[in-house]
């Protein structure tokens, strides 16, 4: 098995047991540094849908025609490096199908980090 395709079948996996998927920085696929772009064109046949928008005390709601609880994968990471970082999460109960979902900053016990004012890398892989 593929590490793209072990990739895939963890996200999967978060989604159908409505986990939070927590924050995928560069992913390494293969032994390459790939950012969140790179790892949505692999999945050429996916249609996919993303942007990069900015947390106002640790929250946002990202837009998206995409997005169903039933997606192949929502993956966050930060597109900058200001500071009072957390775990991004985006949970299946966050997400208004066809519409828009949540992205929320935890800190490391669960809280939410209000502190987290940075800009976010989205991306909905259906």
């Amino acid at each position: 098995m593929s590490t793209l395709q072990q990739i895939k079948d963890a996200i999967d996996v978060a989604i159908t047991n409505q986990t939070t998927l927590g924050s995928i920085p560069p992913t390494s696929v293969g032994g390459q540094m790939k950012d969140v772009a790179q790892f949505a064109s692999d999945n050429a046949t996916a249609q996919t849908e993303g942007s990069v928008d900015i947390l106002i005390d640790g929250e946002l709601t990202a837009n998206s025609q995409l997005v169903s609880s039933v997606c192949k994968a929502i993956i966050l990471t930060y597109a900058g490096n200001t500071g009072n970082f957390g775990f991004l999460t985006a949970q299946t109960t966050d997400i208004i199908d066809n519409t828009s979902f949540k992205i929320r900053s935890l800190n490391a016990d669960g809280s939410p980090n209000t502190a987290d004012n940075n800009f976010v890398r989205w991306c909905v892989i259906k």
